[in-house]
């Protein structure tokens, strides 16, 4: 019963703001756990680069679903010069079929490395991107690459926690007991090493996760290229796209981008549904 209520409150999942029309939707099937999920893909348009762009999994926050971030991470993808692949979580938009748990919302995660592996996306080539509640899986998918000594392109946290349970503690103590302590970002960062490329974008104004939580990540993360970037009004879910969030990314993108990279000649959009190999570790 505790971990349903703390999933109820920690997973609040909104009103499905998208259907099966949205475009850029994917469905593809993990052959791990043989479950079909949906995800936002939205290409690059390769002609318009001399060098294949990397690639974004975007992991969302708690209380949006994929269709809510389309315009947003439309910007993003033309502004950056990045394709993206926005990962759904079970009990999300129309991914209703599964109750919302962390283990499935990091499987979910795990799926769209899966998939962008068997569309021969390199592994530099990927670059993890997570938002408050998302940042946990970010961060989990970044050190599962150290596991395995593999160096993603980057890790970027926008309004990360240093773990769920100091953040939960810090509203109220009691709710580290209904709520278990999924994501710890800060005992994860600091297994990245020095070589993995990380950015932190953390809102001085943060009404809901403070701001001292993404210092703390900054300080903790032993690697040695780290940014810190704290616009000085941005609250936790207002902030100036293009200042706050598109210039550093899109500087962070420019600064690691390898000297060549061969451009692809395979796309996620060429078929809707696709069985992915199984990638033991994830």
């Amino acid at each position: 019963m505790g971990n349903t209520v703390g999933n109820q409150v920690l997973f609040p999942s909104p009103t499905s703001s998208y259907d099966s029309d949205l475009t850029g939707l994917i469905w593809e099937t993990q052959s791990s756990t043989n479950t079909t999920r949906p995800f936002l893909y939205i290409p690059y348009p390769q002609e318009e680069t001399e060098y294949r762009p990397p690639t974004i999994i975007y992991l969302h926050a708690n209380a949006c679903d994929i269709g809510g971030m389309e315009s947003e991470l439309r910007d993003i993808s033309r502004m950056c010069i990045v394709s993206i692949l926005a990962v759904e979580y079970p009990g999300y938009g129309i991914f209703t079929e599964s109750e919302t748990t962390a283990e499935g919302i990091n499987q979910a995660a795990e799926h769209a490395v899966e998939l962008l592996l068997a569309q021969g996306v390199h592994p530099h080539e990927m670059l993890f991107f997570g938002r408050s509640i998302g940042t946990g899986p970010a961060t989990r998918l970044a050190k599962l690459f150290k596991s395995r000594e593999w160096t993603p392109y980057g890790l970027i946290l926008q309004s990360p926690y240093a773990s769920i349970h100091r953040v939960v503690g810090e509203y109220m103590r009691v709710g580290t007991w209904l709520i278990s302590n999924h994501w710890d970002n800060k005992k994860g960062i600091e297994k990245l090493g020095e070589d993995v490329p990380v950015l932190i974008i953390h809102g001085e104004m943060d009404e809901i996760i403070p701001v001292a939580h993404g210092k703390e990540l900054y300080t903790s993360s032993p690697s040695r290229k780290k940014h810190l970037v704290c616009p000085t009004l941005a609250t936790h879910n207002e902030w100036d796209l293009v200042q706050d969030v598109i210039k550093p990314v899109r500087d962070f993108i420019k600064r690691y981008k390898p000297n060549s990279q061969k451009k692809s000649t395979t796309s996620l959009v060429d078929s809707r549904i696709v069985t992915t190999p199984s990638m033991k570790g994830f």
